[in-house]
């Protein structure tokens, strides 16, 4: 299993590690120690692909990305994306404790890309305890990393117009908005 830490700390589990500065090899079943400024302490993040075992705490996390949306709704294609060989869910825990998820998958088109196939990040939640820890961005250099070996040069992504913390976050994370999408929809008489 990869592990390595990514800022300095005084914590054992840190002083163990050998300090690897290289953070684009984070990938699947990878474990990554970061130090977290909010509390100041170091924390152990774990990246996995969710399997089956795991499908509740995911269920439970894409309510917090469709907070509006039914349990059939979030359910209903579950099992086939596990069982995709073009989307990949990963999961971060910390300590063994669901943090994040982050639903990929690759596209033959995004809005503003360039080539194909593309990696795109589908869905993406942050347990509200773990925001600002680092989670979030070790979880897309997963996804980004995931997206390379299936050949992509590029990644995209999206969000509501009105998510400025999904738009900071990306951002933060090197992604550049290409566009404005305003969706429309008519009701036709029988």
């Amino acid at each position: 299993m990869l592990s390595h830490r990514v800022h300095t700390c005084a914590c054992a589990w840190c002083r163990q590690r050998p300090l690897r500065r290289n953070l684009k090899k984070i990938s699947v079943n990878s474990v990554v120690s970061v130090a977290n400024n909010n509390v100041g302490v170091c924390m152990q993040i774990e990246i996995r692909k969710v399997t089956s075992a795991e499908k509740d705490a995911w269920f439970q996390m894409r309510k917090g990305v469709w907070p509006e949306a039914t349990d059939d709704y979030l359910l209903f294609d579950m099992d086939e994306v596990l069982a995709s060989d073009i989307d990949l869910i990963f999961m971060a825990f910390v300590n063994d404790k669901p943090a994040g998820m982050l639903e990929a998958s690759i596209r033959e088109y995004a809005e503003g890309c360039e080539t194909s196939p593309v990696g795109y990040i589908e869905a993406w939640f942050v347990d509200g305890e773990f925001r600002k820890t680092g989670v979030a961005g070790e979880l897309v250099r997963a996804a980004e990393n995931w997206a390379k070996e299936k050949g992509c040069t590029e990644m995209g992504s999206d969000t509501w117009l009105d998510n400025e913390a999904s738009i900071r976050a990306h951002e933060k994370l090197g992604y550049k908005e290409v566009d404005r999408l305003v969706h429309f929809v008519k009701q036709l008489e029988a």
